[in-house]
């Protein structure tokens, strides 16, 4: 008699039809059962699985504590994670552009006209260059070389 209601809850589960009572008379029986038929033998190695794989859940969870303290430090290194990045950007975006006589420059297109009229001052350098080459040649130097063309 109880064989053929261990039957009918191994067919009711294997078709995800027991609830927690039926799944727990299961398991009570392949536990604690002497003479279990053949062909029942692989769920009672799968039932014990089950009761190893349930205790070793049990003792492997954290107590409240550890979850307590998991819970606040996490909320500790979010909180700043957050303040950091609010800081550094606040900083990023203070930084100025560019230096203009000492003097800090947020405004874009100032730095850009500013760089623009730098651009200007080196090509200025390259004429104040080229005038200082044209400085160390005297007027004896040009006499000679027109006196060449002529002849």
């Amino acid at each position: 008699m109880e064989q053929e209601r261990i039957n009918k809850l191994i067919g009711l589960w294997l078709d995800g039809e027991t609830d927690s009572a039926q799944e727990k008379e299961l398991r009570a029986y392949f536990s604690s059962a002497d003479s279990i038929p053949e062909g029942w033998q692989v769920y009672k190695t799968m039932f014990e699985g089950f009761d190893d794989l349930s205790r070793e859940e049990h003792s492997h969870k954290a107590s409240p504590v550890t979850r307590f303290k998991i819970k606040y430090i996490s909320i500790g290194v979010a909180a700043s994670v957050a303040i950091f990045g609010c800081l550094f950007g606040i900083r990023a975006l203070s930084r100025p552009d560019c230096y203009i006589n000492g003097k800090p420059v947020r405004d874009v297109e100032v730095a850009m006209y500013a760089a623009a009229d730098l651009s200007q001052l080196s090509d200025f350098e390259d004429a104040l260059n080229s005038l200082d080459e044209l400085d160390g040649i005297s007027a004896d130097d040009f006499s000679g070389l027109t006196n060449k063309e002529n002849n």
